[in-house]
């Protein structure tokens, strides 16, 4: 599990993510790609936790028309995305957040799932978890901050600032290991009237098949294509039916996960 912060304000719903995948055994970077899945429906949904169930959350929603019948339809398919997991992974700290356009309510919607327990709020403006028990400290003051005033959250200063103290303060606890797990790039995504965007707000200099340097920093405005290259070796594409998102590079798109991986995102 990494970092997941979202904010409704009742006009827009965004999401920030970061985009690293660790081994559990050492915290080792194995993949980097966007923890955000956007449907062709006009939905988004962006995990944090165990990935394997929301991707098969994601590719039972890509079934349904828009977002009032996936939010009718969400705890029934939460819980057939978690039956193929033990009863241990289902207990695993994570959070699911579903968002976009309901005729409902008028405007953008948001739903909230957390684990463990499989709670869904239909009424929540804030919402934001990190990487370990710790990362409360973190995520507690910008709930009490900003859950009665989602307007005042700037999201590329305040967003930043959050995910770098998630980033450098509260490492997750492996196997083997006690290391950062955030990691790779900050994704946000913005849910209007108007429709859906994503950009890149941050990135990171980190490797893949080495530990995260929480001390590792890297200026948006200076990366290049080589830097891309050399830190994404592989590159991966999303499943043809859903939509690819702008303005990412393709080296952070990657399809559904295959087999049991132990990796947590």
């Amino acid at each position: 599990m990494t970092a997941l912060i979202a904010l409704h304000d009742g006009e827009t719903v965004r999401i920030l993510t970061d985009a690293a995948l660790t081994r559990l055994t050492d915290g080792v970077l194995a993949k980097v790609r966007s923890k955000q899945i956007r449907l062709e429906n006009g939905v988004v949904i962006a995990g944090a936790g165990t990935w394997q169930p929301c991707c098969r959350f994601a590719a039972l929603a890509d079934e349904l028309a828009n977002f009032d019948e996936l939010a009718d339809a969400a705890q029934d398919l939460w819980k057939q995305a978690l039956a193929p997991m033990s009863a241990k992974d289902r207990e695993a700290p994570g959070g699911l957040i579903v968002a976009g356009l309901s005729e409902k309510v008028g405007g953008p919607d948001m739903l909230v799932i957390e684990m463990p327990g499989s709670k869904l709020s239909d009424s929540a403006v804030a919402y934001a978890i990190g990487p370990h028990s710790n990362s409360r400290e973190f995520t507690g003051r910008f709930l009490k901050r900003f859950a009665d005033d989602p307007d005042a959250f700037d999201v590329r200063a305040e967003g930043l600032l959050v995910m770098e103290a998630l980033r450098r303060h509260c490492p997750r606890h492996y196997e083997e290991a006690i290391c950062p797990a955030i990691g790779g790039f900050i994704q946000l995504t913005t849910v209007t009237r108007d429709g859906i965007e994503t950009e890149v707000l941050h990135h990171w200099p980190d490797r893949i098949g080495q530990s995260i340097d929480p001390d590792a920093t890297a200026d948006l405005e200076t990366r290049d294509e080589s830097f891309w290259g050399t830190t994404f070796a592989e590159v991966y594409r999303m499943r043809e039916n859903l939509a690819a998102w702008p303005g990412l590079p393709a080296e952070a798109i990657l399809p559904w996960p295959s087999g049991d991986e132990r990796m947590r995102d």
